[in-house]
């Protein structure tokens, strides 16, 4: 998933394209447990999601936790979305309290 020539390739795009996107001043990672994560791929039933499996997926949130430790990154905020009922208003908690 985290190959070198994917990354180098994705750093390539976002260099070209920083100077025409807005830099953020938040990052939300909606996160959730693999095992919730498949749920919601079998539960959907698009046929293109349905040879993902939970180690793809791990490797996947890996990559995520490494990218997102950058220390070049605005703040980031980890909301848990296996609760999705709660998810907008816990982002919204957390950016009304960092003042944003």
């Amino acid at each position: 998933v985290c190959s070198s020539d994917l990354q180098a390739r994705y750093r390539q795009s976002w260099t070209k394209a920083q100077g025409r996107v807005l830099k953020p001043t938040l990052i939300v990672w909606l996160d959730a447990p693999v095992p919730k994560l498949l749920e919601r791929i079998r539960a959907r039933g698009m046929d293109y999601e349905q040879g993902i499996d939970g180690d793809y997926l791990d490797r996947l949130r890996q990559c995520f936790e490494r990218a997102l430790a950058a220390p070049d990154l605005p703040p980031v905020v980890r909301v848990e979305a296996d609760r999705f009922e709660n998810v907008l208003a816990d982002v919204a908690a957390v950016v009304q309290g960092i003042g944003l």
